[in-house]
């Protein structure tokens, strides 16, 4: 387990580093895109993606669906503590987040895409794939990663 997350954040790793500016700008949209695109569909916890979607399972479906095999849920959960600073979050990021307020060396529970104007989009048990406000989660944030 602790090798395939080693192998998984390498190759995100390595796709950061290989992404030209220009690329990721046109990539982030194209993330932003098919995440609002899938806005209502609906919440399953055992995800049966496009059809349905746990939060893990949607973040990993928006970034594929730009570039095959850009993201797994082992490499989300693993890779969180790029962006520390909710404020540094800017659109395309992955939002993470703990079930209770921030401690230390908390695991993250729950995930989303930050589109920007202070929101994210996730698939949220109950709701399906909606929008919220940052600020709601601000003390549940733990990190980000900037994928593109």
């Amino acid at each position: 387990m602790k090798l395939r997350r080693a192998i998984a954040l390498a190759l995100l790793l390595a796709l950061a580093l290989a992404t030209p500016a220009m690329a990721s700008h046109e990539q982030v949209k194209k993330v932003l895109s098919v995440a609002k695109g899938e806005l209502g569909a609906p919440y399953a916890l055992r995800s049966d993606a496009p059809n349905s979607f746990n939060c893990l399972s949607f973040v990993a479906y928006c970034f594929n669906q730009v570039e095959s095999g850009t993201i797994s849920s082992e490499g989300v959960a693993t890779d969180y503590q790029k962006i520390s600073s909710l404020r540094k979050v800017k659109a395309g990021d992955v939002v993470c987040f703990t079930t209770v307020s921030r401690q230390k060396g908390m695991p993250p529970y729950h995930f989303g895409i930050c589109i920007g104007s202070g929101c994210f989009v996730h698939a949220l048990s109950g709701h399906g794939v909606t929008v919220s406000r940052l600020k709601d989660y601000k003390k549940r944030f733990i990190g980000a990663m900037r994928i593109f």
